[in-house]
């Protein structure tokens, strides 16, 4: 073990710099059971009980990811829960199990095949998928085994060092307080990458086997801008800090174009994130986090509070709160109906019109935080399809205010919008833009429907990933009928977050652009690059094209 001073140079993948304590992790080893296993009917039904339980492990993990996260992040739980319904990897097990095998060695052997079947490949996004496949497939032989859920313990002012990680365990890690990632192999695109930059965790992959080297408990400086970890720094407070690519306040071009860079969050803990990393509002406020995990839809009071708090926090920044957007398979939330597709039956605005009474208390919690925040509070609402259902949601906001009337409580005025985030009610922007007062583009569940591809589904997902030529001429419409009604319009979503695609956004006449905190001071150094008339150009280039590749060197 090296005790000394050590320079390690790798690849940056999340920006911040963390100082602290190195603490080797090392995942979770299990001694898979010997090839023959006892009765095969036993151990079949000893493999359905444990994919039956590693389903519902993802499917809380999932829930907790989404509150804190959101949804994108959380669909990396939720790809990972389809494995265990994969025909073909269960097959497989039930095969080896008929020939005397344990279901342990039976799955594992199975999903190791798979992965290496996946890998084989070469590129993302089945690199990840590979990872995954082996990230479910341990669980299921945790699970097997007997074993509880690992978990560490306090890791507050420690840097973890690794050979690899998969997202379970930066998961676990970030929950652990973790201050840092330092990793001797790994991907700049795999899914504990993506997962450290929502959680604003620095992270530095490709630092070779020399990390092994660095002694248990040594002082370790993590540069996540710059790629490097330091053993035995100079002597500075311990803990994560963020140093922001660009001085923070509002993003601008060259020639002084100005653009509003705003965050997508989901507790008061992530608005101080996004303050932190130079946001000028919060463009979409998750509010599924008061809901998630509870088997119970909480009180009107205890709505408004939480909603006070974030709003707090943000200093008099707009706040703009999605109201519920949760499906009817979500685990303890409002509806308790299972549908055989819910990205497609009772969820959004559906839903909550289907239950006028939570919905009215929402809305009523909404505007009691409106009125002592002295912040600026804005509602939209979520998957919304026809002009029917957005005049209905916009009218039970005035039957809300005239309940708090009724009990004396005196609501501000509040700006009211709309999602856009379904193929049908984008063609209709200019009715919508007419009567809304703000609107959102939801570009994950837009490219989605638009695609008709589902975006947690790994095998189908990239069809709904990047800058599809026909979403951007979906987008185009939206904004022409903002732009002709003089309405605000913000874009939501991964593709917002990309710095790659700053480009296309300024191009587009785009004014806000909303993302995780973490993504803000990378698209913000990318915008301080841009020409705005040359962005104008290259945006109308891109709509003339036909794929996405075509999109992206039009871009460069």
């Amino acid at each position: 073990m090296i005790t000394g001073r050590l320079g390690l140079a790798g690849q940056a993948v999340s920006p911040g710099a963390a100082r602290g304590r190195a603490f080797h992790y090392r995942a979770a080893e299990f001694a898979a059971p010997t090839a023959e296993g006892g009765d095969p009917a036993l151990e079949r039904l000893r493999l359905e009980r444990a994919l039956e339980a590693a389903r519902r492990e993802l499917r809380e993990l999932a829930g907790e990811t989404e509150a804190r996260l959101g949804a994108g992040d959380a669909g990396i739980l939720e790809a990972q829960e389809q494995f265990l319904q994969d025909p073909a990897l269960v097959e497989s097990a039930r095969a080896r199990i008929a020939e005397g095998q344990a279901a342990a060695p039976a799955w594992w052997q199975g999903a190791q095949e798979a992965a290496e079947q996946v890998r084989a490949i070469g590129e993302e996004p089945w690199l990840s998928r590979a990872d995954d496949l082996l990230d479910v497939g341990a669980r299921v032989v945790r699970l097997l085994s007997g074993e509880p859920r690992r978990v560490v313990g306090d890791l507050s002012g420690r840097v973890v060092l690794a050979r690899e990680l998969l997202a379970s365990d930066v998961l676990m890690l970030a929950r652990a307080g973790a201050a840092g990632l330092a990793v001797s192999g790994g991907s700049p695109t795999s899914h504990a990458a993506i997962l450290a930059r929502s959680m604003g965790l620095p992270m530095v992959i490709g630092l070779g086997e020399a990390l092994e080297q660095v002694a248990e408990g040594q002082p370790v400086a993590l540069d996540g801008d710059g790629g490097r970890l330091d053993a035995q720094p100079r002597a500075a407070p311990s803990g994560r800090s963020r140093q922001p690519l660009a001085k923070p306040g509002r993003a601008i071009t060259r020639d002084g174009r100005a653009i509003s860079l705003w965050a997508n969050i989901a507790s008061a803990e992530g608005a101080r994130r996004a303050v932190r990393a130079g946001a000028e509002g919060v463009g979409l406020l998750r509010t599924e986090f008061l809901y998630l995990g509870q088997g119970r839809l909480p009180g009107e009071l205890e709505q408004a509070a939480a909603y006070a708090e974030i709003a707090q926090a943000l200093g008099g920044r707009p706040l703009v709160i999605r109201t519920l957007d949760q499906s009817a398979d979500k685990r303890g939330g409002a509806t308790t109906r299972q549908e055989a597709n819910p990205a497609l039956g009772l969820r959004g605005i559906r839903a909550s019109l289907a239950q006028p009474e939570a919905f009215l208390a929402q809305l009523r919690a909404i505007l009691r935080a409106a009125r002592p925040s002295g912040g600026d509070i804005r509602i939209t609402f979520p998957l919304v399809s026809t002009m029917e259902q957005w005049r209905a949601a916009r009218e039970l906001v005035d039957v809300a205010r005239a309940g708090l009337a009724a009990q004396g409580v005196d609501a501000p005025p509040v700006a009211v919008g709309c999602m856009v985030e379904v193929p049908g009610l984008a063609l209709l922007a200019d009715a919508l833009a007419a009567e809304a007062e703000l609107l959102s583009l939801g570009t994950n569940d837009l490219a989605q429907y638009l695609m008709a591809a589902d975006r947690d589904d790994p095998m189908v997902a990239a069809l709904g990933a990047g800058p599809q030529p026909a979403l951007l001429r979906l987008v185009e419409r939206v904004v022409a009928a903002a732009r002709a009604a003089g309405k605000p319009l913000s874009i939501c979503g991964e593709l917002a977050a990309d710095p790659a695609l700053a480009k296309l956004w300024v191009g587009l006449g785009l004014g806000v652009l909303s993302m995780e905190p973490a993504a803000i001071p990378a698209v913000r150094e990318a915008i301080a690059l841009l020409d705005a008339r040359e962005a104008i150009r290259a945006a109308e280039e891109c709509l003339r094209c036909a794929t996405v590749e075509q999109v992206r060197t039009a871009l460069r």
